[in-house]
């Protein structure tokens, strides 16, 4: 996979011109709807091709505000060319032509500015997005789940966004996720995934005594 989509974080806006260049490749006509399988009678596609996915999809999935970040574009652009790199025979057109239009993918991506970069100039680089009741429930459940020391960013993160809610004497912090706005939901959801990959590499390991310990239990109504 491409170091660019790799490591480096865009913005939204960003993805979505990105998408429309590609899209205007004069090969890329095949990829713009979801494979009709069916019509053209491959029936093995689905056997092989176990997560579709195409330019319109990931057009509806970023007005729809579906995306967190740049990252999850990004993963779906090159399952993109993934599933078609998987379905159909090295010396085939379309193998050809997804060859090509994967290169402007590439092309357009490395003329964007990283949010990395933009972050120096300005601040406030996290994109609000919107929750639907069951993702704010697997937030709750994964707050939940943590452990001490991935407990103290969600603490960070409360006091910036809801200071009421911490005092000095407060050992257990009731967190309503329903009453979270997109910013605050974002940032956590963002560190939820951070402490995802970290389990992938290894297992947690609790953290050490602290100053102040504190219990979070989530609301979801």
């Amino acid at each position: 996979r491409d170091q660019i989509a790799m490591t480096n974080v865009y913005s939204l806006l960003d993805c979505e011109n990105v998408l429309d260049e590609v899209k205007k490749h004069p090969m890329a006509t095949p990829f713009l709807d979801p494979v009709p399988w069916k019509q053209l009678g491959l029936l093995s596609y689905p056997k092989l091709i176990k997560r579709p996915m195409d330019f319109g999809t990931i057009g509806k999935n970023l007005a729809a505000g579906k995306y967190s970040s740049s990252l999850e574009f990004c993963d779906d652009m090159e399952l993109v060319f993934r599933n078609a790199k998987t379905f159909n025979l090295p010396e085939s057109d379309i193998y050809v032509m997804t060859e090509k239009v994967e290169k402007e993918y590439r092309s357009q991506l490395a003329k964007v500015e990283p949010i990395a970069r933009q972050s120096r100039k300005k601040s406030g680089p996290v994109e609000p997005r919107n929750f639907t009741d069951m993702e704010k429930r697997e937030l709750g459940k994964a707050i939940a789940a943590m452990n001490s020391k991935q407990l103290e960013r969600v603490i960070e993160l409360i006091e910036k966004h809801q200071p009421n809610l911490v005092k000095e004497t407060t050992t257990e912090i009731e967190l309503d996720i329903n009453t979270l706005t997109p910013l605050f939901l974002t940032e956590l959801y963002m560190h939820v995934k951070a402490c995802t990959k970290k389990k992938k590499r290894s297992r947690d390991k609790d953290g050490g005594p602290s100053s102040k310990r504190r219990k979070i239990s989530t609301v979801v109504a």
